[in-house]
């Protein structure tokens, strides 16, 4: 009767045995960068006509290179089609910043 209990203390025993050597062993660190939402279009668009793609990035980019993941939500899609759309507001992107986000 006795035996199942000894058998789940050293079971216990082992696993904080674990636990602790695994304290031990330094911690690994994953760093998350995330931005909200990204636009290229509008007075974005003004900004990047003047400075570069590059410019809108440029107060951020350590940060966001320096984490093992970046991510952001893009508010508009990389398109060169310019069809109008019943929308109230209607964003793109040109294609060839899909570069400058990769970055």
């Amino acid at each position: 009767m006795l035996k199942p209990f000894i058998h789940i203390l050293f079971a216990i025993a082992c696993l904080c045995g674990a636990c602790a050597s695994a304290r031990e062993e330094p911690a690994r660190v994953f760093t998350l960068a995330a931005v909200g939402d990204i636009l290229f279009d509008r007075g974005v668009r003004a900004e990047i006509e003047r400075h570069g793609a590059d410019s809108i990035f440029k107060e951020v980019a350590g940060v966001l290179s320096g984490a093992d993941a970046a991510v952001g939500n893009l508010e508009c899609p990389l398109t060169d089609r310019h069809e109008p759309r019943p929308m109230r507001f209607v964003f793109r992107c040109d294609p060839a910043h899909a570069a400058t986000l990769a970055a």
